[in-house]
């Protein structure tokens, strides 16, 4: 919950910061200029980047540990099954 709150504040930030900044500026990267386009596009395409890049950089983490979470919920379960049967076995 509060992660969408947090997620939420930060787009109406940077949509606020958007709309203020308007202007048209013109984008020079190493050997390439761009046409002059609105700021707030660029930093719409910015953040959208940065975003994109975050969660290439999470994925591996999250499959990792999604492998890591059924291997143990299958211990788990031949575990609990393994008691079952002990206690059966004892009655």
């Amino acid at each position: 919950m509060w992660t969408l709150i947090v997620v939420l504040i930060i787009i109406i930030v940077i949509t606020w910061f958007g709309s203020l900044n308007n202007t048209m500026v013109s984008l020079n990267f190493f050997f390439w200029k761009a046409p002059e386009v609105s700021l707030a596009l660029i930093v719409f395409c910015s953040v959208l980047s940065g975003v994109m890049m975050a969660l290439l950089f999470a994925i591996p983490e999250y499959i990792k540990n999604m492998k890591k979470i059924k291997g143990l919920e299958s211990k788990v379960k031949t575990l609990e099954s393994g008691e079952i049967k002990n206690e059966k076995t004892q009655s």
